[in-house]
């Protein structure tokens, strides 16, 4: 009985071994044979008729022994020609024994080779928009029917090592009239000891790392930890090719990027604890060859050898960006103005869209802004090209070895930024200013300083307004400027101007018309609240003016002016109606002018006429809007370098312009030299004679008061010469009995008259 008993016992082990060994080899058998084919056809069935895309598999694999799965060359259609999702290989390796003692999913390993990822975004949304709503509908409704109380149950999911391996991933956006594109190619992820739960507060280790299209490689690693979200991370992107980049700020700026290099690190803290927080810092920004443009090619808009930025931080949550060192070295841009009066720059900036307020109204309340603190910005080796694109002005400028720094450039209320900056203009001049500025509420201290700034650079510019043509010149200026936005004296300067070597041609005819040694405009106030503008004095030193009549009798004077006809028509000359606002204001409190000359040609005469006033001086002083006392003024002079001329007198008022009043003498004018113009009106040539005169007008409320004492010594005709223009009269005869026992002829002629009498003529009486 007892061998029975035990045969009995052997019979059941045996009878289970047996049972053990076939469901092992069913196992097996369904490991191999069946499982692989029937995931198969899950996926190329039950998931694609779920999601309304074709899925294929090339093979699936599982291993019995070590329980891995491998599915390999799966692919989700879309377009004929591209997947909408795909993957080489994709294994997973489950760790039995981690996730029978732990009880919780664990992985030895999880690995995707080459996937592939195509996403386009159409008009009507993205390419797998259609994918969510097809589950959804599909999904059973039962539980939005009915409101259940479920304990919150704890998840955990353990992998031990994670791999992605030659990813790639494009985006496609053809929502708009120019396509953008972007590749991520060779993506490779890598993180270890993969940790993911909720309600748990273990913290994960991760390295992702991919490779960008067209050079460069990004990094992201650190801890992290999904529920409550926290990650921990340093990022790093190293020499990524910005082009890349482009098609995407095309579609929100008119710029394109032909070039550019971009490196980044920075540490970043993710939390969602009491409300989302997002912090980076420790970062450091470069960027260099940088290459800018926009739909004009050539000249490019922005070039720069490096753009830096050192200690970057940034705190979403509360609203706070801020950098130790900026840096930007070697930029160059190219502006200008076009026909419309706008910069190039403009092109850039946003228009008006429907949802802004109507001008004149104050603009909604914002969120609060930012607090951006930049502690020192340096722009160093840099160029500013600027051009005019009028036919007319061929001539660019140019601001070289420009740099600029500005310390603690700060939005914070009240808090000033320090500047500093200067550049050479055209190659020689130089510019240079120093001061703060406060960004909020905004205002401006600077002073600043021209040095030897060349003006034939600037010439056609006038050339494009006038027949003249600065062809010497240099311009210095020293001042300073004020500006608060919340001061009613709007913008104040004060500065001392002086041009020295101005030397002008008249374009019509290539000679002089214009030298000066030297000018200067002391102590120029202007004050745009207060509308006015004042000059303490005006200096010139040695101004030359040639004053010339052409053989068809017109003055080189008179037209120089570009401007068209209608363009100075009275109705024009007053904006106080327009504006609403009052004229402009300005005084001059002396001015002073020392060894000036006239020089006079009159080449409508044969043979024609030349003298000139040397050695003049001339003094005036306040003139200025609102004054109510009279100006004194006086000329100096001497006609042909020996007679002598002399000026004095004063000017009304302003307002009860026109109005004046002077006494002009000349003494001992040689008048054989006035021949040119006897001969053509007389008839004969000057022989001998000296004049002398003295003056004595007024002209007060448009009446015009006059006398002329007019005293001619020894004066005697030479000979005759034939002139069509003569006057028929005995003009000898007229003399003789003029003259007195001396040989002198001494005249005294009154004038007066209204001007605003048709039968008045100034004209008439010089002629008298």
């Amino acid at each position: 009985p007892r061998f029975l008993s035990m045969l009995k016992r052997f019979r059941r082990r045996l009878w289970m071994l047996a049972v053990l060994v076939l469901l092992y080899v069913i196992y097996i058998a369904l490991s191999y044979l069946y499982l692989p084919g029937k995931l198969e056809q899950v996926l190329e069935t039950d998931v694609a008729a779920l999601i309304g895309r074709g899925v294929s598999v090339a093979r699936i694999e599982i291993n019995p022994f070590t329980l891995s799965l491998g599915i390999e060359d799966v692919a989700v259609a879309d377009r004929p020609e591209r997947p909408l999702v795909a993957w080489q290989r994709l294994f997973v390796n489950v760790g039995f024994w981690k996730s029978l003692f732990k009880w919780e999913i664990a992985l030895d390993e999880f690995s995707l080779n080459r996937p592939e990822v195509n996403i386009e975004k159409h008009p009507g949304g993205m390419n797998f928009s259609d994918i969510p709503k097809r589950i959804a509908a599909k999904g059973t409704q039962a539980s939005s029917d009915t409101e259940t109380s479920k304990e919150k149950v704890r998840t955990a999911l353990e992998i031990g090592r994670t791999a992605i391996n030659q990813g790639v991933f494009r985006f496609a956006d053809l929502s708009g009239a120019v396509p953008a594109r972007f590749d991520m190619n060779d993506i490779t992820i890598a993180v270890h000891d993969l940790y993911l739960a909720t309600g748990d507060e273990h913290l994960n280790p991760f390295d992702l790392t991919a490779k960008v299209p067209g050079g460069g490689n990004m990094r992201l690693g650190g801890q992290y930890r999904i529920d409550p979200l926290h990650v921990d991370a340093d990022i790093t992107a190293d020499a990524v090719q910005l082009a890349t980049f482009s098609a995407f700020l095309e579609k929100i700026l008119p710029l394109r990027i032909e070039n550019g290099l971009f490196s980044f690190t920075t540490r970043m803290l993710v939390k969602q604890e009491a409300g989302f927080q997002f912090r980076t810092d420790q970062g450091r920004l470069h960027i260099t060859a940088l290459d800018l443009a926009d739909h004009i090619p050539d000249p490019p808009l922005l070039r720069a050898e490096s753009l830096s930025v050192d200690g970057l931080a940034m705190d979403l949550s509360e609203k706070r960006l801020s950098a130790e060192n900026v840096l930007l070295d070697g930029i160059e841009s190219h502006q200008w103005i076009d026909a419309a009066g706008r910069l190039r720059y403009e092109g850039l900036l946003p228009g008006k869209t429907p949802g802004d307020p109507p001008e004149g109204e104050p603009p909604p309340e914002t969120a609060a802004p930012w607090e951006i603190a930049l502690r020192r910005i340096d722009l160093q080796n840099s160029t500013l090209h600027f051009s005019n694109p009028k036919e007319a002005v061929t001539r660019s400028h140019r601001l070289s070895a420009m740099t600029l720094s500005l310390d603690n450039f700060t939005l914070t209320p009240n808090e000033a930024t320090a500047l500093s900056f200067s550049a050479l203009l055209n190659e020689q001049g130089r510019v240079m200013a120093d001061g703060d500025l406060v960004l909020s509420p905004f205002s401006m201290n600077l002073d600043y300083r021209l040095e030897e700034i060349a003006l034939p650079p600037f010439s056609e510019h006038l050339e494009s307004a006038a027949f003249l043509r600065i062809d010497g010149g240099s311009l210095f200026m020293d001042g300073s400027i004020s500006l608060s936005g919340t001061n009613e004296r709007g913008l104040c300067a004060s500065q001392d101007l002086s041009l020295t070597g101005l030397r002008a041609v008249d374009t019509r005819t290539g000679e002089p018309l214009l030298n000066m040694e030297a000018v200067a405009l002391e102590n120029v106030e202007v004050e745009t609240g207060a509308r006015k503008v004042s000059i303490a004095s005006v200096r010139l030193t040695s101004p030359e003016v040639f004053t010339r009549i052409s053989p068809e009798k017109k003055m080189n004077l008179a037209g120089l002016s570009r401007t068209g006809e209608g363009e100075d028509s009275p109705e024009n000359d007053d904006r106080r109606t327009e504006t609403g606002k009052p004229a402009w204001g300005f005084a001059i409190l002396s001015t002073c002018m020392t060894n000036g000359a006239v020089h006079y040609t009159d080449r409508s005469l044969s043979p024609e006429f030349s003298t000139g006033i040397q050695d003049m001086a001339f003094e005036a002083g306040p003139i200025a809007t609102g004054r109510t006392e009279p100006t004194a003024f006086s000329l100096t002079g001497k006609i042909d370098r020996y007679a002598p001329l002399s000026v004095n007198g004063t000017l009304l008022p302003l307002a009860r312009q026109p109005g004046f009043s002077f006494t002009t003498t000349l003494e001992g004018l040689e008048m054989p030299g006035l021949s040119p113009y006897s001969a053509t009106f007389i008839g004969s040539n000057l022989k001998s004679g000296k004049l002398s005169l003295a003056l004595d007008y007024s002209l007060k409320d448009r009446k015009l008061k006059g006398k002329n004492n007019i005293v001619a010594e020894n004066l005697y005709l030479g000979e005759k010469v034939p002139s069509a223009a003569a006057v028929k009269a005995p003009v000898a005869l007229g003399l003789a009995l003029l003259r007195d026992l001396q040989g002198v002829i001494d005249v005294d002629v009154g004038v007066s008259g209204d001007l605003d009498d048709p039968g008045f003529s100034v004209t008439g009486i010089i002629a008298k």
